[in-house]
């Protein structure tokens, strides 16, 4: 198929075209299964046609678009304008983002324990991305990740593109990889087959490097769990596992893996053994890491071998060094589809530098020792790009103390909640609160979002002030004065704080002055130094008004006047 050039927008690339780019040269494919899909091409400046080859235009190569994100032109002798264009789906999706994608709240929109293409939807809604049907999936060999019937757990995450959102999916999952076709898509357990093609530099290579690396080579590995759990039990006392073919060749090469994750010996000799020696681990430690690389005759060109020799990214082949065959993937391909330049290609596995990579066989480890997790068919999310919802995802320390769930920190000892701290649930609703447990368990301390509290210790302080009215419902203990009312103070000539009061209500006692109750309330008792005083027009006991000095004075002159009379009448 021709080389071709589009105008920006353009999004239907099996039709006509801005332009034919006949005079393109060095046109490059580079497919990979861990870097961005690139096009590169030169294209001779003087050519009528070079002024449409601008920035963020599409090309397309063979049916497949490319957006162009490098235009470099040479105003020198040659005026050669250099051209790279990433793969259009990639381009595009990093260009498309969410303010925050994801639900665990709301049960009619939850993205917890759902199918994993569930999110992708939402994540391509509204766009010009499409999904591949499963049953076009299958014709091809390919099987979408979620088929068979895992579930992920997509928690709520902020500022995020779709791309990121699917490589979050596929993270989610614990495996994956993403077929193109321009704006159609599919997430799929693996992409390529093994046709079985052969491969040596007798057969179909021109060239051929075979890199072993060691660095890594364990045959020897101890496993610690959590804290410091070793497979001791479990292993007849030895906290160790070896591999034979290992030794064999290497000797006894010690290495350790921190699995403080878990908590079971059994399943932390698991872990080990894929690690060190799973059959199907690409990445087993007692074996060097291979990478195979080389030129490749296009066999499938020639009458003779027809499409039995046709390779493609993912594909696995079987290369033979000398007698030595290695069965490998295609994980990088360059190819000059425009030109009789044999492809390059790089077969091995996807680097662990690459933490999706490194995910798809974590999964493949999921799959052989944990069956799924065996929770429901549920794969937890636990890598992000973007900004992670601190809301709606929980952070636990290593050693289950402090919990971060949502908005309510929770602080714990070896026994039980000792702090919360944010939204908790109170008197069954939910509110902003502060609240400290004693080592019973019992609430000592609580604070609500209003400033509402309650406390079942002891308050010590300089000064307590209140604006508005205190309401004491058991006992209250003051120290040199209680004051109630409106009072107001001033020092005296002694330098002593003398209060009076601003009008007539209130109670203020001075530490000369006692006053207490007895016998349930039934009587009080005043102690005073010095003297009592009671500034009211009467004074009341069991109904009946008590004397005052005025009664008294009255009562006097009446006795006066009466022993008057009694004078003048013995006389």
């Amino acid at each position: 198929m021709a080389f071709k050039l589009h105008e920006w927008n353009e999004t239907d690339f099996t039709g006509g075209c801005l332009a034919y780019l006949n005079k393109a040269y060095e046109v490059a494919v580079y497919d990979s299964l861990q870097e961005v899909p690139t096009v590169s091409f030169k294209y001779p400046m003087k050519e009528e046609k070079a002024d449409l080859i601008q920035e963020y235009r599409i090309v397309s190569v063979e049916g497949q678009a490319y957006r162009i994100t490098t235009v470099k032109r040479d105003y020198s002798g040659s005026r050669i304008m250099t051209v790279k264009a990433n793969r259009i789906f990639y381009e595009d999706a990093m260009r498309h983002h969410f303010t925050t994608i994801g639900n665990d709240t709301d049960v009619t929109k939850s993205t917890i324990g759902v199918d994993p293409y569930d999110v992708i939807k939402l994540a391509i809604a509204d766009t010009k991305f499409e999904l591949i049907s499963d049953s076009e999936l299958k014709k091809m060999g390919m099987t979408r990740i979620g088929a068979d019937g895992v579930k992920i757990d997509f928690y709520p995450t902020d500022k995020i593109n779709t791309y990121d959102v699917i490589q979050n999916v596929i993270e989610a999952y614990g495996r994956g990889e993403i077929y193109y076709d321009n704006y159609r898509f599919a997430v799929v357990e693996r992409i390529g087959k093994d046709n079985g093609v052969r491969m040596s530099i007798k057969k179909n290579m021109t060239s051929l490097s075979v890199e072993r690396n060691t660095q890594e080579l364990t045959t020897r590995l101890y496993m610690y769990g959590k804290d410091d759990l070793t497979i001791s039990s479990v292993n007849g006392g030895k906290p160790y596992i070896e591999s034979e073919e290992g030794i064999e060749k290497y000797g006894i090469r010690e290495a350790y893996r921190d699995y403080s994750d878990y908590d079971d010996p059994e399943k932390l000799k698991a872990f080990g053994e894929w690690d060190l020696k799973g059959e199907g681990n690409d990445f087993r430690l007692d074996r060097p890491q291979l990478t195979i690389t080389g030129d490749v005759v296009d066999l499938s060109k020639l009458a003779e071998y027809g499409d039995f020799y046709k390779i493609a990214l993912g594909d696995t082949v079987h290369v033979f060094e000398g007698d030595i065959e290695h069965k490998k993937r295609i994980v990088s391909m360059k190819y000059y589809p425009y030109s009789a330049k044999q492809p390059s290609v790089t077969i091995g596995q996807p680097t662990l530098a690459n933490p999706y990579y490194h995910a798809w066989y974590m999964g493949k480890l999921l799959k052989t020792v944990q069956k799924n997790s065996g929770r429901a068919n549920k794969l937890k999310t636990s890598y992000f790009h973007g900004t992670v919802n601190s809301t709606q995802n929980p952070v636990e320390s290593d050693n289950k103390k402090l919990l971060l769930d949502g908005d309510l920190l929770i602080i714990k000892d070896s026994q039980r909640d000792r702090i919360h701290i944010g939204n908790d649930e109170v008197d069954n609703k939910k509110q902003f609160v502060f609240l400290l447990y004693d080592v019973d368990g019992n609430p000592v301390i609580f604070f609500d979002e209003k400033g509402n509290g309650i406390f079942s210790g002891t308050i010590r302080g300089a000064k307590i002030e209140s604006d508005t009215d205190i309401n004491v419902n058991k006992d209250a203990s003051v120290g040199q004065y209680l004051r109630v009312g409106y009072i107001s103070s001033y020092v005296n000539d002694e330098g002593k704080t003398i209060y009076k009061w601003s009008d007539e209500s209130g109670i203020l006692l001075s530490g000369y002055t006692s006053i207490k109750t007895t016998n349930g309330g039934n009587n009080l008792a005043i102690g005073a130094m010095s003297s009592i005083e009671l500034n009211a027009t009467k004074v009341m006991q069991n109904g009946n008004r008590l004397l005052n000095t005025d009664d008294l004075k009255d009562i006097m002159e009446e006795i006066r006047q009466l022993k008057a009379k009694i004078s003048e009448l013995e006389n």
